[in-house]
């Protein structure tokens, strides 16, 4: 976490960039975030069934993005993006992995944070004899912190609910951070904090889905870190891109 004493602990506060993706059933999620962030950043985002692997790679080397989010099915080292999941069969060139990055697009100095199954799962090395980096290896390099679960993630088409609630929440106590609200969390680490606790306190019926998601959610990086403030606000008229995004079953999921 090299960036840590340069920016007095803030992450870098010289962009207003967020990137925000979703398909199929995190599509009212993104929608959800992109609600949520727009107020404060100048959001890109992919919804709907027709975004690649170059579409992602793309606005991620087309930007210096202080906060993204770019939900998807995952595993530890990949994700699969929206036209491959749309296609029901692909194969390895279709998907996002940690090897696609390089320096030209890996967020630098930016938290990420994602609801996909075991995108935060840190595999050993040594044990497996992995010669690929994890998620959290990769973003651990450009001092970039990332918050997401070591276990599945869980979201319902009809509602955002499960780890698309609890993104949601905490995706609200970033803003309040860039902002500087009243009360607002004054690090991210105790957004996190905050934000599992109204996870849980506006939880009506507590299942073990809220519980794993909860338990799971994992922080890497560090967690003293906050968000700069002292950056122009957005003006009235800010412009942000999306594809149409597609109607999808009700059916609760795991991803």
């Amino acid at each position: 976490q090299r960036n840590f004493p340069l920016y007095a602990g803030e992450l870098d506060p010289t962009t207003l960039a967020a990137l925000d993706t979703g398909y199929d059933f995190l599509d009212d999620c993104a929608d959800e975030l992109l609600d949520i962030l727009s107020d404060d950043f100048y959001v890109t985002a992919l919804q709907g069934d027709a975004w690649t692997n170059d579409d992602l790679l793309g606005a991620l080397g087309g930007a210096d993005f202080d906060v993204f989010s770019t939900n998807a099915h995952y595993d530890f080292e990949a994700l699969l993006p929206a036209a491959a999941d749309a296609a029901a069969t692909y194969t390895d060139a279709d998907l996002v992995t940690t090897s696609d990055f390089d320096e030209t697009n890996t967020p630098v100095d930016a938290l990420g944070f994602v609801v996909g199954c075991h995108a935060g799962l840190s595999m050993s090395d040594v044990q497996l004899g992995l010669t690929t980096l994890d998620w959290a290896q990769l973003y651990s390099r450009t001092s970039t912190q990332w918050l997401a679960h070591t276990t599945f993630g869980y979201g319902d088409s009809d509602l955002v609910a499960y780890s698309e609630r609890l993104a949601s929440v905490f995706a609200g106590k970033v803003a309040e951070m860039k902002t500087g609200a009243p009360g607002a969390p004054l690090s991210l680490g105790q957004a996190l904090r905050e934000g599992k606790q109204d996870f849980l306190g506006g939880t009506v019926v507590l299942t073990p889905y809220d519980e794993k998601v909860m338990q799971s959610w994992t922080y890497y990086g560090m967690p003293m870190f906050t968000l700069g403030d002292d950056v122009p606000e957005i003006p009235e008229t800010q412009s942000s891109t999306s594809s149409t995004p597609t109607g999808f079953a009700a059916t609760s999921s795991l991803f």
